[in-house]
């Protein structure tokens, strides 16, 4: 996915909410969800998380997931992006 500029969003705030889960289960995952300087954790067994987020200079926020034996993931995202699937490969697959 490629986020679109829109400089017009600037600072303008979005909400955003999910779930993590391990893939192709239900099984929730516990992991640090941080996007443009807010964040929470989902480790309250349902694997939830929302936010309340800024939008930056070019009205596009930064999606950050953390989970213990996770590699880090890391994308960029726009206000217009309907479903933002983040997918984590495991640590020691990164090897």
């Amino acid at each position: 996915y490629e986020p679109g500029v829109v400089p017009g969003s600037a600072g303008k705030r979005i909400g955003i909410s999910g779930t993590i889960l391990l893939q192709d289960t239900t099984t929730p995952v516990c992991a640090m969800v941080l996007a443009n300087g807010q964040f929470m954790f989902s480790c309250d067994g349902s694997g939830d998380y929302e936010l309340n987020i800024p939008l930056d200079n070019n009205g596009q926020f930064k999606l950050q997931v953390y989970a213990d034996g996770f590699a880090p993931n890391i994308q960029r995202f726009d206000e217009f992006s309907a479903n933002n699937d983040v997918r984590m490969a495991r640590a020691m697959e990164c090897q």
